[in-house]
């Protein structure tokens, strides 16, 4: 028998309403278990007292309330300020070094130059055994050519950039 069913059947049994077999099962029940018997006993003290009756229940004596009591019962986190500042610091770090990453100028590797490697002796030439591929001699055709019109291309597109830059610059200048 659980404990909502204890509590039914003694109110069953308090306005008369429980006999026969139902009353045998609860007295059995009581019997057999004394978790059941002193949650019984519990119940019907207060079914009892009713709700005027505060002289049958014995009151708790309250403790006077007063500025000692509650610093005492109130927590106290002396390292909580420290953890905090700890964890703020950390914060402006992570934020700082994410700013760092996306502000800082982006290296550029223009002054290294990618040099094919150098044959030092003769003996090595694998090209003078092979035989001469015509799509190997147009490819260097084609990249001779494309060295000869690269800095022209790139010396105007340099100048159109700086003009564009330039004017930009002194709207902004007119606006200020």
């Amino acid at each position: 028998m659980n404990h909502s069913d204890l509590e039914q059947a003694l109110l069953l049994l308090q306005s008369g309403e429980l006999q026969g077999e139902e009353r045998r099962r609860l007295e059995a029940s009581l019997a057999a278990d004394p978790e059941l018997q002193a949650r019984a006993a519990e119940l019907q003290l207060l079914q009892s007292a009713g709700h005027w009756s505060t002289e049958t229940l014995p009151l708790p004596e309250i403790p006077e309330l007063n500025r000692e009591r509650i610093l005492q019962a109130a927590p106290r986190h002396r390292h909580l300020p420290r953890l905090q500042l700890i964890l703020a610091a950390a914060a402006m770090l992570l934020v700082g070094i994410n700013l760092w990453n996306h502000l800082a100028p982006v290296p550029t590797f223009e002054h290294l130059v990618i040099a094919p490697p150098r044959v030092q002796s003769p003996e090595l030439n694998v090209m003078s055994e092979v035989e001469e591929d015509p799509l190997i001699s147009e490819l260097a055709e084609l990249d001779a050519e494309l060295a000869l019109l690269e800095e022209p291309l790139l010396d105007a597109l340099q100048d159109e950039l700086l003009d564009a830059w330039a004017e930009e610059l002194l709207q902004l200048e007119d606006t200020i």
